[in-house]
């Protein structure tokens, strides 16, 4: 029976340890990302880029089952030079930091198609390097109403034109 008893709350101490740990880790997580957003507007200016927002909220869609719904995602900065704006997600720690990493990778093509912006910058806050994203191919944007009500009339009247002029020349 004592065996019994010395086995049950050595369970649940292991237990609550294992908890600790668990809260243990998250924390210093939240408090070395907080660090490492700190961090950004100094090692982007030092690459000659300017922070134009932090944490800005961008609305995404999705249709689901032909059910059209909306949510958000949060680019740890959104940044410009040249005339150029690029999200910008800041990453610590030894594999988050590499675009190989697949939970990075899916981060940043969330944050790059559907979204009219000329790139991602992966941040490594821990060394204090950016490395540019572009993943190849077409953007998958969506064109509202007023976007194709004007981009037809454009259409029509080029056509017209084209069409007026075929028929005084022949």
């Amino acid at each position: 029976m004592s065996t019994l008893a010395v086995g049950i709350l050595g369970g649940i101490l292991a237990f609550y340890i294992l908890l600790w740990m668990q809260r243990y880790r998250r924390l210093f997580r939240l408090r070395h990302g907080i660090k490492a957003e700190a961090k950004i507007e100094k090692i982007l200016r030092s690459y000659g880029y300017r922070v134009v927002g932090i944490q800005r909220p961008i609305e995404k869609k999705m249709s689901i089952d032909g059910i059209e719904h909306t949510y958000q995602v949060r680019p740890d900065a959104m940044a410009e030079r040249a005339g150029k704006v690029f999200f910008v997600e800041a990453k610590t720690g030894s594999r988050a930091p590499s675009p190989f990493f697949s939970h990075t990778r899916r981060q940043l093509l969330e944050y790059y198609y559907g979204e009219n912006v000329d790139g991602i910058i992966l941040l490594n806050a821990d060394e204090g390097t950016i490395q540019q994203i572009i993943f190849p191919g077409g953007r998958v944007v969506t064109i509202n109403n007023r976007m194709l009500l004007l981009l037809s009339f454009l259409m029509g009247v080029l056509l017209t034109a084209v069409g007026f002029y075929v028929r005084k020349n022949l």
